[in-house]
């Protein structure tokens, strides 16, 4: 090797280096992205089993009260969320280590919503005069609805780790 080489081979090295990093970074999120899509996919069949074969057992009525319950809630806890999922998905890409002080202030954040909106929507369904079942029925709900949002704290931190496979396996699960 001559010596005006030999300053280029550590600049060579280093190079493909970060190409390999780069390759290793670019396929975990590729694969974390198409685990994550396979999940959801597969959950959004179950789901679309799982409300065919709710109308059929409801009824139009019935089904009408639960699609309204789950509307509802589904704006409040939504309008709720603040963008709080977002914030903790890019923080924790950014800087890893603070999943720790980010995730426990916003679950206390959310935990506060699963106190306070059920509350309101027993408001809402108490107002518009719906029999004591069904208000029961659409709170009960509300709090399912809460406690989903809730696990979306968590999907967050697998984005904001690159661990897309972890939500994907909670989704068919």
């Amino acid at each position: 090797m001559s010596p005006a080489q030999a300053p280029n081979e550590p600049n060579r090295r280093q190079d493909a280096t970060q190409r390999s990093r780069e390759l290793r970074a670019s396929q975990r999120i590729a694969v974390g992205t198409l685990a994550r899509s396979a999940g959801e996919i597969v959950a959004k069949v179950a789901s679309l089993v799982f409300y065919i074969a709710l109308a059929r057992e409801l009824g139009q009525g019935l089904f009408g009260d639960f699609i309204f319950g789950m509307s509802l809630s589904a704006v409040l806890f939504t309008g709720a969320g603040l963008g709080l999922n977002e914030l903790l998905s890019r923080e924790v890409a950014r800087d890893a280590r603070r999943v720790d002080d980010l995730f426990w202030n916003i679950v206390a954040i959310r935990w506060l919503g699963l106190l306070v909106l059920p509350a309101i929507v027993a408001i809402i369904v108490a107002l518009k005069g719906y029999s004591a079942e069904t208000a029961a029925a659409i709170v009960v709900i509300s709090i399912g609805v809460g406690l989903d949002f809730q696990s979306n704290t968590l999907f967050a931190v697998f984005q904001g780790l690159e661990r897309n496979h972890h939500v994907a396996t909670s989704l068919i699960v």
